[in-house]
């Protein structure tokens, strides 16, 4: 099955500040790079902050990410505040309370991903990919890194966890800021900004140092949920050598990005060539199926362009698509009804699994599963699949559900079911499935329909002003279009945003339906577009849990 936390051979620099840092000696000759120069450094530990600070850790990195997020275009990300130490202080305490960071027991890591999602969303234009994973997930150095190497910013959040008999208790954590990585063929790092690192002076700001911390992934044998890889933080042993600091809460921060699929594309040989030769018939040579993927241009690769391009070729034709935020990659549902995964960075595909009659892919769940809608005889069927352990689990639904949906607010997904006017949804686990009536847009064309990040279905029709927006619990709402879109495709994302495709054109509307710029506004997609989603993975129980059983350290993957 997938392994999940390996990562790409690619070599890239950003134009967040970031820059390639040399190699020095025969044996970094393999390394691959990354250093953000210009991360901010800002103390957590304040004179005007309760306690002084001490529980500010996960407000402050993220303060740290916002100002330099900020400083390299987004400007609004910390707009009212400036570079002074007594607006820095402003600024974090903000965020503390927002974040309801207690100053004796420290931040919910949940809450303050749910702030920083509505602090982007609410401050910026652009939008953003927000992921977090939980301790239940697979993944390790491999994925942060490869996030990093694509422009995303990361907080990394480590639990002290204390070895009691044969069992791994935490016993309270710590939240930086990663400022790169440096790989070599001997050992992984990571460049961290640390809050709590200060010259011991509360009323100023100390100097801005960047810490070049070893990391390496670690198996564990959890009593939940089997075998799964992280990833753990400087010394096995702690500084009182009773300790190991894994990483078990990361939250990565990504300008929107998305992509679509080239597929019937021909080449029609050349015409005057062929006329030359006696006898000689015109034919039409089919291009390979590749996917298209455009990210938010933050890498300094000389362009001023909005985007950065990426195509990846696909083992054939396609009947569906979708996005995997377990890492940078997507699956694919063939037209052999094959299903296959492809690391859009490595390049590397893997079969998953041959699935006779499946229609729709969907990837949800806590951590990161596949499910795929499937027609069967008298209903029909959704699988889902964990990718790392196999197993598999199904659920029967309605006959005739047009689409399934990831539904961020409950980790499950929404199946929309036109003929019915209902949708179907469906808890992460398959055990419960909960049909919702709800209002079609007006017009009599396809429907489309997506999930925002609180859970509202967002439906539109082809030709129709008509937007409908139904909550999980609650009175549809109605609104209007200024114009009637002949939609391809519709794409939510956030809590208020929306794109949609027409022709080859992608147009950003808000939630009222008046059309305002976005980041893909120059991009002409020549397949059905989708926004890469983003998913909150995790609770505040998992990140506590006792129940690790044995950690080992994995073998350094060879460059």
């Amino acid at each position: 099955m997938l392994k999940r936390h390996g990562h790409s051979s690619l070599r890239t620099n950003l134009r967040w500040s970031a820059i390639a840092v040399a190699a020095t000696a025969a044996t970094f000759a393999s390394a691959q790079n990354l250093y953000f120069r210009e991360l901010p450094d800002y103390d957590q530990k304040r004179n005007a902050l309760p306690s002084n600070g001490g529980m500010y850790c996960v407000p402050t990195s993220y303060v740290d990410m916002f100002r330099y997020m900020a400083a390299q275009g987004f400007s609004n990300l910390d707009k009212g505040f400036n570079g002074s130490y007594s607006s820095i202080t402003s600024f974090i305490s903000l965020m503390g309370i927002k974040m309801d960071t207690d100053a004796g027991s420290g931040t919910n890591v949940s809450d303050a991903f749910d702030v920083a999602v509505d602090w982007t969303e609410n401050h910026s234009n652009q939008g953003f990919m927000h992921v977090s994973y939980s301790p239940s997930s697979d993944w390790g150095t491999g994925t942060i890194k490869n996030w990093m190497q694509i422009g995303a910013m990361v907080r990394l959040g480590y639990g002290r966890y204390h070895k009691v008999g044969n069992e791994y208790k935490r016993d309270g954590g710590h939240s930086v800021a990663s400022g790169g990585y440096y790989n070599t063929s001997l050992a992984k790092y990571f460049f961290i900004t640390d809050p709590a690192t200060h010259d011991g002076n509360i009323d100023a700001q100390g100097a801005f140092t960047s810490e070049m911390t070893r990391t390496e992934n670690v198996r564990i044998h959890t009593e939940d949920y089997g075998y799964v890889t992280h990833a753990r933080l400087g010394s096995w042993s702690g500084s009182d050598g009773k300790w190991m600091a894994f990483i078990d809460n990361i939250h990565i921060i990504l300008p929107m990005w998305g992509g679509w699929v080239n597929s019937d594309k021909t080449t029609v040989s050349n015409e005057n060539l062929w006329a030359s030769i006696s006898g000689a018939e015109l034919i039409e040579a089919a291009e390979p199926t590749t996917f298209h993927a455009v990210f938010p241009n933050v890498m300094d690769d000389g362009k001023t362009e909005m985007v950065r391009e990426l195509d990846v070729e696909l083992p054939g034709k396609v009947k569906d698509w979708c996005f995997d935020p377990s890492d940078v990659a997507i699956y694919v549902l063939g037209e052999d009804d094959v299903v296959s995964r492809v690391h859009l960075l490595t390049k590397e595909t893997t079969k998953i699994a041959a699935l006779r009659g499946a229609r729709k892919l969907a990837v949800a769940g806590r951590k990161c599963e596949l499910f795929v809608l499937m027609t069967a005889s008298a209903n029909d069927l959704v699988l889902k699949i964990d990718t790392v352990t196999g197993k598999r689990t199904t659920l029967k639904v309605a006959k005739g559900i047009d689409d399934i949906k990831p539904d961020p607010a409950t980790l499950g997904i929404a199946g929309l079911h036109t003929g019915q006017k209902k949708l179907f949804r469906m808890n992460p686990d398959l055990t419960s499935v909960r049909p919702q009536t709800v209002d079609l847009p007006d017009g009599t064309g396809p429907v489309f329909v997506g999930l925002s990040m609180k859970g509202d279905a967002i439906l539109a029709r082809n030709s129709s002003k008509s937007i409908v927006r139904t909550p999980s619990d609650g009175t549809p709402t109605r609104n209007s279009m200024t114009r009637a879109p002949k939609i391809n495709s519709f794409q939510p994302y956030g809590t208020n945003r929306y794109i949609i495709q027409e022709g080859e054109a992608l147009i950003t509307y808000d939630e009222i339906g008046r059309k305002v710029g976005g980041a893909f506004d120059a991009v002409k997609a020549t397949g059905l577009f989708q926004v890469a989603p983003s998913w909150k993975a995790f609770n505040a129980s998992e990140v506590g849990s006792a129940k690790w059983r044995n950690v080992e350290a994995e073998v350094l993957e060879p460059k």
